[in-house]
């Protein structure tokens, strides 16, 4: 399973073993509570063969004042109850 969080910091968040590189905020609330839901596609699911997995964020267009807001994300496998990885964190800006 992946899931697709929140917001790099120097406080990072610690999910059992595994310590995530970002810090728990409404994003990251946000992303988990609606995840594969609205703009929101395939940020909760499985892994391919692979171990492979595509999110994306599918947005209308936004109001100027967004322009140039940043949103990190990172990924967290998880295996039975318990974290076995996390991602280093990666940037989207809005335009």
């Amino acid at each position: 399973m992946k899931v697709k969080l929140g917001i790099p910091r120097q406080v990072r968040a610690q999910l059992g073993a595994i310590t995530l590189p970002l810090q728990a905020d409404d994003w990251m609330s946000y992303t988990l509570t609606f995840a594969n839901s609205g703009g929101l596609q395939n940020t909760l699911g499985l892994l391919d063969g692979a171990g492979r997995a595509t999110a994306a964020l599918v947005l209308p267009p936004l109001p100027p004042f967004l322009n140039g807001l940043v949103a990190h994300h990172a990924l967290v496998v998880i295996q039975g109850t318990q974290g076995t990885f996390a991602s280093n964190p990666v940037s989207l800006t809005l335009q």
